[in-house]
């Protein structure tokens, strides 16, 4: 429940210049029912924030499987791939570290077994093969997960070149949360 409060309590709010990202439009849902198919057509415009000089462009990915609190399976161009957030870490549950479980459940409560949105930044993949991302919540907040991640404490600052676009923004809301106590900057 605290985690829910935590995440209601300040997962709305925008840290730091919003000027970064390509404008997107989604153009349609389809619902199917018992009686057949129907369309209703919509037109939603979002900003997604991405890396000034991105290796690919944003595209739309189901999350199957969130390994811990940086890491997600998601489908990509029809292949599961690991995904690495980028500009932050956090507690690795392997390890059994402090605030890993947490840090886990909150990635999941933001992209578990949904649909969100992917933007890069210069380098698309790790040494590991792990695709290396930005995750944004796919209904009409298109939230920042990385950002709201490091809001919230589930996670420190981590970032490495060229995937530093977002360094001072990152900055700013891991400093909220160490400023607040919140997630692992109020208990480990």
């Amino acid at each position: 429940m605290l985690l829910l409060a935590l995440l209601f309590g300040v997962g709305c709010r925008p840290v730091g210049p919003q000027n970064q990202g390509t404008m997107w439009q989604n153009t349609s849902v389809t619902t199917s029912s018992e009686t057949g198919v129907s369309s209703t057509s919509s037109t939603t415009l979002i900003v997604l924030p991405e890396g000034d000089s991105p290796c690919r462009k944003p595209i739309e990915v189901f999350v199957e499987v969130v390994f811990d609190g940086d890491t997600v399976l998601g489908r990509v161009d029809g292949v599961d791939r690991s995904i690495r957030l980028i500009g932050y870490d956090s507690p690795e549950t392997y390890k059994d570290e402090c605030w890993s479980d947490e840090a886990t459940n909150a990635l999941a409560f933001f992209s578990e077994s949904q649909w969100v949105w992917m933007t890069f930044d210069e380098e698309c993949e790790d040494d590991y093969g792990r695709l290396l991302a930005y995750l944004h919540t796919r209904d009409e907040t298109s939230l920042f997960i990385n950002e709201e991640m490091l809001m919230l404490g589930e996670g420190w600052l981590m970032t490495i070149a060229p995937n530093d676009t977002f360094v001072d923004r990152f900055r700013q809301a891991e400093l909220y949360a160490i400023d607040n106590g919140l997630g692992l900057w109020g208990e480990c």
